[in-house]
């Protein structure tokens, strides 16, 4: 099945095109695997890819993960742009992204490379995946390879129709992975800078959870800086604040941290009706419910 990145013009993972690991504002926030020497054109850790020190490329089947699209170091800015002093900073700044590449420089992808990229990511550890992607094309295999992950995925609720107008999810036409009915994923749609649902995002007040801005975001690109619009844009906020969640308590299951992030929304009256929760995703209001789910574990477990 062919999917398609959602451009409208460790902790976590990017299943996309890429990133740019070289940038200044991602360098040092990017997952390495340490038990692979580099370009020695052995398999050091006998996981199957040869001299994949930053991830890999399954576009092409090599080693080279670097993004020649610039949606990924897009999505990968918005999470984890370290805080330094230069360009943007991410929501959470020193989350660690593991490049792996699906997407070619157009920005199309297969499901079965999804699938492979999933599998590796979790055989190496990783808890959270950013889905910036989608097709309309029910894939059985993606549908059990992320119910059996033991992670959670933030997957793009999706740009619209051909002329960029919203559609409702909940309809005949559906957006996968985003409209999987599993329990570890979380569905976002994106609001514009009035709080309004951007014109081309889909919604569904069943099958899509949450919002996040998504409209004119400025991030990282291959190189330097730049701004995109899209579902694609506002499902990295809400992988940010789940990273954030994460990073407070490890031991959180994927739907703690979804539940986390769905108990503490701030809502917005121009959401209602529109998807399951009527509102955007709130950093604050995330980690002062875990920080506060913290201390009364630890009061119940002292008593």
């Amino acid at each position: 099945t062919l999917r398609t990145l959602f451009p409208y013009t460790t902790l976590f993972r990017s299943i996309d095109s890429g990133i740019d690991y070289y940038h200044e504002d991602l360098k040092d926030n990017i997952w390495n695997n340490n038990k692979e020497i580099p370009d020695n054109g052995i398999d050091d850790d006998k996981n199957g890819y040869v001299d994949d020190r930053n991830g890999w490329n399954f576009a092409y089947d090599n080693n080279n993960s670097y993004d020649d699209n610039s949606h990924g170091t897009h999505v990968s800015g918005t999470i984890a742009a370290s805080s330094n002093g230069i360009g943007v900073v991410g929501v959470a700044p020193t989350v660690k992204i593991m490049a792996l590449k699906v997407a070619n420089s157009r920005g199309f992808l297969y499901t079965s490379d999804v699938i492979n990229a999933i599998q590796y990511g979790v055989s190496n550890g990783v808890k959270l995946f950013n889905c910036s992607f989608g097709s309309k094309d029910f894939s059985q295999t993606e549908y059990d390879v992320i119910k059996s992950s033991n992670a959670l995925f933030m997957c793009s609720a999706g740009n619209g129709d051909i002329n960029q107008i919203g559609l409702d999810n909940d309809g005949l036409v559906k957006n996968y992975p985003a409209s999987f009915d599993l329990p570890n994923i979380i569905s976002v749609s994106s609001i514009d800078k009035n709080g309004y649902l951007s014109t081309f995002s889909n919604y569904g007040v069943v099958s899509v959870d949450i919002a996040a801005p998504g409209g004119s975001i400025y991030s990282t690109v291959p190189g330097g800086y730049g701004y995109k619009s899209g579902t694609s844009m506002a499902t990295p906020h809400v992988t940010g604040v789940a990273a954030l969640v994460l990073s407070e308590d490890m031991n959180l299951s994927p739907i703690e941290v979804k539940n986390r992030i769905l108990k503490s929304t701030h809502k917005l009256p121009k959401l209602k009706n529109k998807i399951v929760t009527g509102a955007i995703v709130d950093a604050f209001g995330a980690m002062n419910l875990t920080r506060s789910e913290e201390r009364r574990v630890g009061k119940e477990c002292s008593q």
